[in-house]
């Protein structure tokens, strides 16, 4: 076992050495960060293994990367992401990664390795996280159609997106919230084409005339009759959706569901009372840590600013506020269990 664990372990041992040489980490912290790590990956590699084994260590693995953009951002110093940061990153990734093949059934592994993906903007790993999620979850439609709205609007492939939102339907032919996506891709869409025509025209007008235009004349003429630009693709799904969707589905106590791509199951509103209420709420986000250590934006920001000082935590912006190294080992330590 220990020699899989010092294996695992030499291949961040660059991004250990730079730590310490960038002094964004003192020595003893460096120190104390790779004895963590030790510990986390002889729990993965033990023989009975828990989706709480591989959570700890990725929820570690985050905020010591919190910790460090906030100390970036303390020292003004931005240089060598790709040799700390980045590697860090596919760590965090593989750990998901491999709780999510090895709890194939359980979605909320997926999700984390898709919302982490998302959020660090790993598009080939994230393609390929929702392709084999979609394998082994194919029965669920939120999935689906998260995949086709992040195909669209982050991937930038209308035609993938609109592949893959038809294939959900045929599965899925009285699917409410399949058919609002695929209603959205349509309607973005035709406002893209409208920019990219407004862009060129514009570009077009600034050169000199003479050059033969006569092709991106009738391609960009306005006078053109095209079924997409005229909005009749976009209705021919408002009457599929109406005549093929029941009415029970489309009632008001169904959840309506946010276009948010690469977030699973994240619901707008079940009720008028609970957007009121979540609109004067401030989120909180769920964490490794504690309440007491995440300082959220609220109307006494000043006065959280002086908990801040007093307390030794880092930073006194208005987003959430992470700790201190120490406070961050010492958190660790009351969740580990040995």
């Amino acid at each position: 076992m220990g020699e899989f664990v010092e294996q695992s372990l030499e291949s961040l041992l660059p991004t250990f050495e730079q730590l310490s040489h960038v002094q964004l980490f003192t020595e003893s912290e460096v120190n104390a960060f790779v004895k963590r790590c030790r510990q986390f990956e002889y729990r993965l590699n033990k023989q009975e293994k828990t989706p709480r084994d591989f959570d700890l260590y990725a929820e570690y693995l985050c905020d010591f990367l919190k910790l460090l953009k906030s100390r970036r951002t303390k020292m003004q110093y931005w240089h060598k992401l790709k040799l700390i940061d980045r590697p860090m990153c596919k760590k965090v990734a593989s750990i998901y990664r491999r709780a999510a093949d090895r709890f194939q059934g359980d979605l909320h592994q997926w999700e984390k390795l898709i919302n982490f993906l998302n959020e660090h903007t790993m598009r080939r790993e994230l393609a390929a996280a929702y392709t084999r999620a979609l394998q082994i979850h194919g029965r669920n439609e939120n999935l689906r159609r998260e995949f086709a709205l992040w195909q669209f609007f982050s991937a930038a492939s209308p035609q993938n997106a609109r592949t893959q939102i038809l294939a959900s339907l045929r599965l899925f032919p009285g699917s409410a919230i399949l058919y609002s996506a695929l209603f959205t891709i349509e309607i973005h869409f035709v406002e893209k084409v409208l920019k990219r025509r407004k862009f060129i025209t514009e570009k077009r007008g600034e050169h000199k005339h003479g050059s033969d235009d006569s092709d991106e004349e009738r391609v960009y003429d306005e006078e053109v009759d095209d079924s997409i630009m005229n909005l009749d693709v976009a209705k021919a799904v408002v009457e599929q959706a109406i005549s093929a969707v029941s009415r029970e589905a489309v009632s008001e106590h169904q959840c309506t569901w946010m276009s948010n791509p690469g977030r699973i199951g994240v619901c707008a509103s079940s009720s008028r009372e609970d957007v009121s209420r979540s609109r004067n709420t401030p989120v909180r986000r769920v964490s490794s840590f504690t309440q007491q250590d995440v300082v959220l934006p609220s109307a006494s920001s000043a006065v959280r600013a002086k908990q801040i000082e007093g307390s030794g935590l880092i930073g006194t912006s208005n987003v959430e506020t992470f700790p201190c190294f120490p406070c961050l080992q010492r958190r660790v330590d009351q969740k580990f269990d040995y």
